[in-house]
Formats: C-alpha cells, structure tokens, sequence
C-alpha cells in the first residue's frame, strides 16, 4: 500500500470525523469490553481516530461483507494496549462506522513501520 494513498484517507478520515459525518460503533461485545478495560467512553474514540498515522496502517482496503463499502484496519497503542480497529467509511450515507475497537487478538503487522 502506497503511504500517500493511506496519509489521504486518514485525512479524509479526520475531516469527516469534524463534520458533516456521524459517527456510529458497531455494538459487540469486544468493543463494550475493551473501552471498559481503558477506562475510556466511547466520546474519546474520534480523537484516537484523529490521531492514526500511516505507520498505524495495518491492512486493507477490503470489501466489507462483499458490498461497495470499504474498511481499512489500523492498530493503535493506547493506554499501552495495541488496539485493532476496522473502519469504514459510508460516503453514500455520511456515516463512519467503527467496525472494531478492541484490544488485538493477535500480533498486527505494520507494513510502513520500520
């Protein structure tokens, strides 16, 4: 994946966040769970979102669930837990969604990490 191309959609990302766009969480159970775990609420999220990096980019862009919408995964430390989160994001409907935020199952690869 080309950095430029992640360093557009996290800008992307981060104007959206600001305005017009909503932002909604996927209610699972894992994403209840680790906010809890952090001690965080969910109003904290869009600045962990905010503060993505490209050297945060893990993978994608994937189809979500085979349709026209995109999500792409990044992982964050916070609070000293490495944090897997999916997004996608629905420019038809002006939603960002928060697929996953949680702590991660397993070891994230970062490929624009040194």
């Amino acid at each position: 994946m080309e950095r430029v191309r992640i360093l557009n959609y996290l800008q992307e990302l981060r104007t959206k966040l600001d305005f017009p766009y909503q932002l909604i969480f996927a209610d699972r159970e894992d994403f209840n769970k680790s906010i809890r775990k952090l001690g965080m609420r969910p109003i904290e999220i869009p600045d962990v979102l905010r503060s993505l990096e490209p050297e945060d980019y893990s993978e994608g862009p994937h189809q979500h669930f085979g349709g026209p919408l995109e999500y792409w995964v990044f992982g964050k430390e916070v609070k000293g837990v490495e944090i897997y989160i999916k997004i996608v994001v629905n420019t038809k409907r002006g939603i960002i969604i928060c697929v996953s935020f949680h702590e991660s199952i397993r070891p994230m690869t970062f490929p624009l990490r040194l």
